[in-house]
């Protein structure tokens, strides 16, 4: 980035703001603790390092690609917010909330219904359920683990060779419509009786089901399930 350089201090206040605003790729410097961060201008942001922020953190139609570092806020507080047609991708197991990357220590998450949040780890990852999501991606190869019930607005994604384990807990859509697409290796595990479509916790509200022939879907309660008779299994 063009983030100024050779400077001995950096003294951001907390009530200050700074903007990557380029419309070319651009690294995210991690020295100081930034006050407000903003990243926007239809381009990838790359975190460079772990990222800390004092006030909030906005991601605004860009792409905002955190690796495997972390941007959280420094102390409670302060509002995250990831608007139209932004994309978050994280590929952390940890720094993060419990088992992920994702930001921590914000009180509010504003996440735009077009937004996309991808957990493309290639470690273990735990999807954060607090916020409803506008798309979850669940992509590369290792498993994704449900760390509570999971809110949806438009489209869930499980790409090849990912797991996603729902083990009891959901991911449903807040109302219906959308597309839940299983891809080509792809495999999603459901422990739960109850909370999704009937008798089970496969992922309710979306209008269309898309299981790729050489995906898995797997019931592995310990409880009554039933078997969704709607899509057609790999």
């Amino acid at each position: 980035s063009n983030f100024p350089v050779n400077f001995a201090n950096l003294a951001l206040d907390p009530g200050s703001m700074i903007e990557y605003k380029g419309i070319g790729a651009q690294t995210v410097y991690s020295t100081p603790t930034y006050g407000t961060l903003t990243l926007s201008n239809f381009s990838t942001k790359t975190a460079g390092g772990n990222i800390n922020i004092a006030g909030n953190l906005a991601v605004a139609s860009t792409v905002f690609d955190l690796t495997t570092f972390s941007c959280n806020r420094t102390a409670l507080g302060g509002t995250f917010s990831l608007s139209t047609i932004s994309t978050l991708k994280l590929a952390g197991g940890s720094g993060g909330t419990p088992g992920s990357n994702f930001p921590n220590n914000f009180t509010v998450h504003i996440l735009n219904a077009t937004s996309t949040v991808e957990y493309n780890g290639i470690v273990p990852q735990t999807i954060y359920p607090v916020p409803t999501y506008g798309n979850l991606i669940i992509t590369n190869n290792s498993t994704k683990t449900a760390g509570g019930n999971i809110s949806i607005a438009r489209n869930l994604t499980v790409n090849s060779n990912a797991v996603y384990d729902l083990t009891t807990y959901t991911s449903n859509r807040t109302a219906a419509g959308g597309i839940f697409s299983l891809a080509s290796a792809a495999t999603i595990k459901l422990a739960g009786g109850t909370g999704g479509v009937t008798g089970s916790n496969f992922p309710n509200n979306f209008t269309t089901n898309t299981l790729n022939a050489a995906s898995t879907v797997e019931y592995n309660g310990v409880v009554a399930q039933t078997v969704f008779s709607t899509p057609a299994y790999g």
